[in-house]
């Protein structure tokens, strides 16, 4: 039976830490020796053994496992808090950062089934779900060598297993060690740490009218396939060109959309998905177009990047059985048709995407996404099965690979701005900034011998234009939007009069000026940065402040409007979002420290100590009309969140469909917040949060809404600007590696 939870008894979603007296009052965990065997969902627990069973599948867990277990089975109908739960299974001055294995090791467990949830609560808060199990959901079987990607046991392993040849195995080992140890370290140093700082020239690979995505080498490098979408078809095919150039070669034809080839490691097929009245296959082709097949099915709401076993016999894709599945990793034996269960993401979040195998076969890198705009890159051993965490950033993904030291991963990813390319070692490294482009760069793609490098560049024109407020103040219709001129992310001035935004209209992005309506613009700023973002006026008129993007960092510049003079603000690590208080004088802003973005406080206009709000991640804030609460975008999750304007203060969620894509796309007013609102399908809305009521309400569609939009008052306060993406074209870039 399904056991209530805090939504269900409609209580108030206030987030914040329990008084230390009640924690002072904890009450040792259940005794697991003598505490009773007992049913959960379609397990059995029996916590004197230390089990949990389902079927013929035994789970063992340690004694604090099963503590933990006990204390949220037994908590009341509200759950058990976070440093409850530590107290009572490890002690009053116990770290809460060790209760985190134990409820990553039963929620993996839980996955297997759904029919078990350990989900949030108010104030730190968990509360154990029980229901029927997910019907349709594959999942990693219970023999580890079933599993698609582990190596067949050779006799040479099976030997080594033997107690008695073991030693006799690491003595040997130990040998070849010291006898290659010098030439290990010479190759290795050879090879380096990765791409970065080694990119000597870039050109255009693909350039013509239309969309030109998801770039893949031939096995010899000499070729790449791609996926097409002319200027004048709505139909996408496959595509063969030289990377020495020249014409390319159509590979698919027919209606419907053909996307995501990638090469097999034989070079005899080439595998993509193939999409059509929602529809979704995934279908196979040789490289000179013949022998069309069909393989599988797949989900049209969760396609992406494919990958190809070692072998070539097997293709890794994301799908799902059930729209209210989160995407999985499944393999598919090109013969048999037979499907497999690679990972097993939690069930609320949308999943897991862009299989990546490393050249040694050993570890499978994707990417998790846990919601909207907020995913990591994941690995697992393919010998072992557990997964673990590369990136720590909370930011939206844009293709994976494996670098052919297979140590390193290339990556598209937002996490310092629009999307650009980084690399880092796979055991937990120091991302490293690789290159960046006018627009957006993603799905990169590398020559097997390392030497070239292609991705995607999508570049738009941008049009600041205004949306009404309120549709029924004109009679319940809207008309299209009112065009300001170039540019993105507009700020109007305090008094009205002066629109500040970004454009490219001189070649560069830079920060321009222009009247309210657009007219008599002017260029502030000479910087040929990489990016420029969030501009915002200083509460007298007199300053601007921008983030100023370039290799990979991010810093807060103040611009004189009178004479334009630069003036460096906060150069704190990723330093961006920079947001005044209501009265004028706090700046808030977002920084990374300690592997997360969090959000900061510092007097205005003197800047002096800055002073952390944020305790669990913030990427922007700004205070309510009436200035007595901070709103927050937090780093981990969904939603708009109340937080007091005190360090560290309670958090409410008050907005739940806000995403981290949005992040900025959102103003406060009095009474009122302003953001973007989204679709399942990403389409955009323009909504309101009323303070007083506590409701949302929706007022239109904001079409072809940009990336980087940003959302802000008009002069006359009754319509908001944001900017759309008049005209979005993707190419491919292909740059020489040394």
């Amino acid at each position: 039976m399904k056991r209530p939870t805090y939504l269900d008894a409609g209580r108030k979603m206030r987030f914040g830490k329990p008084s230390r007296r009640l924690v002072d009052e904890a009450e040792p965990a259940p005794d697991p020796s003598t505490f009773p065997d007992f049913s959960l969902g379609t397990w059995l627990v029996q916590p004197a053994l230390g089990t949990l069973t389902r079927g013929d599948r035994i789970v063992s867990v340690n004694t604090q496992t099963m503590m933990c277990l006990l204390v949220l089975h037994t908590a009341p109908v509200q759950g058990v808090s976070r440093a409850m739960l530590v107290a009572r299974v490890f002690g009053l001055e116990a770290s809460e950062e060790k209760i985190r294995p134990c409820l990553s090791l039963l929620r993996r467990v839980f996955a297997e089934d759904r029919s078990v949830r350990i989900e949030h609560a108010p104030n730190y808060h968990y509360c154990l779900w029980t229901g029927p199990p997910v019907e349709g959901r594959l999942t990693p079987g219970t023999n580890a060598q079933s599993s698609p990607l582990l190596e067949p046991i050779t006799g040479i392993t099976q030997w080594v297993n033997r107690p008695r040849q073991r030693a006799m195995a690491i003595s040997l080992a130990l040998v070849l060690v010291g006898l290659f140890a010098a030439m290990l370290v010479h190759v290795l140093g050879g090879m380096g740490h990765g791409l970065n700082h080694r990119v000597t020239g870039i050109s255009a690979f693909a350039a013509e009218p239309g969309n030109k995505t998801s770039p893949s080498f031939s096995p010899d490098g000499r070729q790449v396939v791609y996926a097409w979408a002319k200027a004048d078809s709505a139909d996408s095919h496959l595509y063969v060109r030289s990377i020495t150039g020249g014409e390319s070669r159509e590979l698919t034809s027919g209606p419907g959309a053909d996307r995501f080839p990638v090469w097999s490691p034989t070079a005899a097929l080439i595998a993509f998905v193939r999409t059509a009245d929602d529809h979704c296959e995934l279908w196979t082709v040789s490289p000179d177009g013949s022998n069309a097949r069909r393989v599988a099915d797949c989900a049209p709401d969760v396609i992406g990047p494919l990958a190809f076993t070692a072998d070539g016999r097997a293709l890794i894709y994301p799908n799902h059985t059930a729209s209210l599945l989160p995407s999985q990793l499944i393999s598919v034996n090109l013969s048999t048709g037979a499907l497999s269960g690679v990972t097993n993401p939690t069930v609320g979040m949308p999943g897991d995407s862009y299989p990546a195998l490393s050249g040694n076969t050993r570890r499978l890198a994707f990417v998790r996404t846990r919601n909207p705009g907020v995913a990591d890159i994941a690995m697992v051993e393919t010998t072992a099965g557990e997964v673990t965490h590369v990136t720590q950033d909370f930011s939206e993904l844009a293709g994976l690979l494996w670098e052919p030291d297979s140590r390193t991963l290339l990556y598209a990813s937002s996490r310092s701005g629009p999307s650009q390319l980084w690399s880092q070692a796979a055991d937990m490294g120091t991302p490293r900034f690789l290159l960046s482009a006018e627009g957006e760069v993603r799905q990169p793609a590398l020559s097997a011998d390392g030497h070239h490098l292609i991705y995607e560049r999508t570049h738009c024109t941008h049009e600041l234009v205004t949306t009404v407020l309120d549709p029924k103040a004109s009679g319940g219709t809207t008309t299209g939007p009112e065009t300001l001129g170039a540019g993105r992310e507009p700020q109007l001035s305090p008094d009205r009069k002066t629109l500040a935004f970004i454009s490219r209209r001189s070649g560069n992005e830079e920060l321009w000026l222009a009247d309210a309506s657009g007219e008599s613009a002017r260029q502030l700023t000479h910087e040929k940065a990489d990016w420029l973002a969030t501009p915002r006026w200083s509460p007298d008129g007199a300053q601007l402040l921008i983030t100023l993007g370039s290799h990979g960092n991010s810093v807060i510049d103040s611009i004189n409007v009178a004479t334009g003079l630069k003036r460096e603000l906060i150069t704190e690590p990723q330093a961006s979002y920079p947001r005044f208080s209501k009265d004028g004088k706090h700046l808030y802003y977002s920084s990374i420290t300690s592997n997360m973005r969090q959000i900061w406080r510092r007097n205005w206009p003197v800047l002096d100590q800055a002073v952390q709000i944020t305790e669990h991640g913030g990427v922007v804030a700004e205070e309510s009309g009436d200035g007595k609460r901070l709103y927050i975008v937090r780093a981990d999750r969904a939603g708009l969140w109340s937080h007091d304007l005190t360090p560290g203060g309670d958090e409410t969620l008050i907005i739940n469909d806000l995403t981290r894509i949005d992040a900025a796309n959102w103003y406060t007013a009095p009474n009122s917040i302003y953001f973007v609102s989204r679709r399942t399908d990403g389409t955009a809305q323009l909504a309101r949060y009323g303070e007083d009521t506590e409701a949302t309400r929706l007022i239109g569609d904001l079409t072809l809404l940009a990336l980087r939009s940003g959302l802000s008052p008009a002069p006359d306060g009754e319509q908001a600007l944001y900017t759309r993406a008049k005209a979005c074209q993707t190419d491919l870039d292909l740059a020489q590696i040394n």
